[in-house]
């Protein structure tokens, strides 16, 4: 099986596929998406034009307006690589809009991130496994751990985030 992360997503049917979410949002559709994607609009490193990519939703907190999310193809994404040097973005979730900071999570805060998105959405996370690492995803502690180093977890924050890192009420 051909791992995701060594596809060209610039390239073929893979790039259609993952354009479709951004013409929804084009269009005015992005609303039937709900939470967990959402579209960030940010700038380029070079030129300072805005790009947009969607982004799926790992976690998100609503009473703070935060969001988590993972890097797919690591830190060799065009808009991780963006967002270091341009960390405020704008979002667009469920309809709504606003204004965050971009900041990347520890390797230990991104390890809980992914396991708790494992035990929330199991099928999606094996199917996540599959593509990433070109065999089926297991729960080890070991894959939790190398799936951090691997794949950079952000949180888009708005300006009315608490300054601390919450963890879901379960």
């Amino acid at each position: 099986m051909k791992k995701l992360v060594d596809a060209n997503p610039s390239r073929g049917l893979l790039r259609v596929l993952l354009r479709m979410p951004l013409l929804l949002y084009g269009i005015g559709l992005g609303w039937l998406l709900g939470q967990r994607f959402l579209l960030l609009k940010h700038l380029g490193r070079k030129t300072g034009l805005e790009h947009r990519t969607v982004l799926e939703v790992l976690r998100s907190d609503k009473a703070c307006d935060s969001y988590i999310v993972a890097s797919g193809w690591g830190e060799h994404s065009q808009w991780f690589k963006n967002i270091q040097q341009r960390p405020e973005v704008e979002i667009e979730v469920g309809g709504r809009r606003m204004r965050v900071t971009a900041m990347r999570l520890s390797e230990q805060q991104a390890e809980q991130e992914l396991r708790d998105y494992a035990r929330r959405h199991p099928r999606a996370y094996r199917s996540i496994g599959g593509l990433f690492f070109g065999e089926q995803a297991v729960t080890t502690a070991e894959e939790f751990a190398r799936l951090a180093k691997t794949i950079p977890v952000l949180i888009l924050r708005s300006e009315k985030s608490a300054d601390v890192f919450r963890r879901p009420r379960i």
